[in-house]
């Protein structure tokens, strides 16, 4: 028995405890039970929710004459004075990057946070509608769809509510959810940088275990045939490295150095000397660019029936930088080229080779048998 915010409350068997969150507590006094239970109303801080701003550029929005003036304006000449590849690599991304700053600067915009939604037709329409529109009717659209938002996010809570509705760890971690809690792999985590450590761990530690599964390997022997062709890498010209870039997806897909595919694709004419270059010295010095080994990883999701908290439940997609692609595609080329001259794979190797398949594989083995 005690008094509440200037009323009487009477709870026996309830309590509650909080700490670092705002929290109002209140009695109802309408119940189906034989007691009356409490109600506690969480205060979210607004960062654990709703939107988070986050920095991009718009690389559709490049002209291709646009993006090429720009980059022209660099002292591209400067780089082929230089030998160290990190230094050429750091030049050449110098470049780039004050070319985009120009024609596409970065722009801060809003992001919502989160788990998906189901977002109801009547929505979806709506926010269309939103995008093409400007001025006031702009903002006028934009508050429905908020309030929409609003709607499908009680159905979408209520709707799986309703299929387990006796299960308490629905309950929990709707409301874990809410305040921006999570938990990777049993441990406990309340914001992004905590989730992305405790995913990363993860990633790291099967490696390594991995590899001590592995059978230590063994020299090979003596008998080995030996190829008495020795092996060099060919002179990577601008012409090769433009061909080998025009050749590639234009994706927009970034890797650390911010600089995808297709800003190398549109502005190629201007920056093949300077990446042939990169790639040249690099094949020369036997030294890959240390921002070269960076990638960006990416967890993606399993599908259903896998534990959206365990780490083992996402598969790592690992974005690489755009030229790390183009020094592996030259060196993968005349690595091939090199194999087809000394015959250095036989015939009944089939993986990993172009123009062989499963299917070839099988036709092989049923004329053979």
């Amino acid at each position: 028995y005690g008094k509440f915010n200037g009323e009487h409350r009477i709870s026996c068997l309830d309590h509650v405890y909080f700490a670092g969150l705002d929290c109002n507590v209140e009695v109802l006094k309408d119940t189906t039970t034989d007691h009356r239970p409490v109600l506690a109303k969480i205060l979210v801080p607004s960062g654990k929710t709703g939107t988070r701003s986050i920095e991009r550029r718009n690389f559709k929005a490049i002209q291709h004459q646009e993006l090429e003036d720009a980059l022209q304006k660099w002292p591209w000449t400067t780089i082929y004075s230089i030998e160290d590849v990190d230094t050429v690599h750091q030049f050449l991304i110098d470049g780039i990057t004050e070319a985009l700053n120009e024609v596409a600067p970065t722009k801060t915009i809003k992001v919502k946070t989160g788990r998906s939604l189901y977002l109801a037709s009547d929505t979806l329409e709506l926010m269309r509608k939103r995008d093409r529109a400007s001025g006031s009717e702009y903002r006028r659209i934009r508050n429905q769809v908020s309030s929409l938002v609003k709607r499908d996010r009680i159905c979408t809570n209520m709707g799986e509510l309703r299929k387990s509705p006796n299960d308490p760890k629905v309950l929990w971690r709707l409301a874990n959810e809410a305040i921006g809690k999570s938990s990777v792999n049993g441990i406990s985590t309340m914001d992004n940088a905590e989730t992305a450590t405790a995913v990363n761990k993860f990633y790291i530690d099967k490696v390594i275990k991995l590899r001590h599964g592995l059978p230590s390997l063994k020299p090979p022997p003596s008998s080995w045939p030996k190829s008495s062709a020795p092996f060099s890498f060919s002179f990577a010209s601008a012409g090769k490295i433009a061909k080998v870039v025009k050749a590639m997806r234009a994706t927009e897909a970034l890797g650390v150095d911010g600089i995808p595919v297709s800003v190398l694709k549109k502005g190629i004419e201007v920056l093949a000397g300077p990446i042939s270059h990169l790639v040249n010295r690099s094949l020369a010095s036997g030294t890959v660019p240390t921002a070269l080994k960076l990638s960006n990883v990416l967890p993606i999701y399993k599908g259903k029936g896998k534990s959206a908290a365990d780490p083992a439940s996402y598969r790592p997609v690992c974005i690489l930088p755009a030229l790390s692609k183009i020094l592996e595609t030259v060196v993968k080329t005349d690595f091939e080229i090199h194999l087809a001259k000394t015959e250095a794979l036989p015939n009944t190797q089939f993986g990993f080779r172009r123009g062989r398949s499963t299917t070839t594989a099988l036709a092989t083995a049923h004329a053979k048998g």
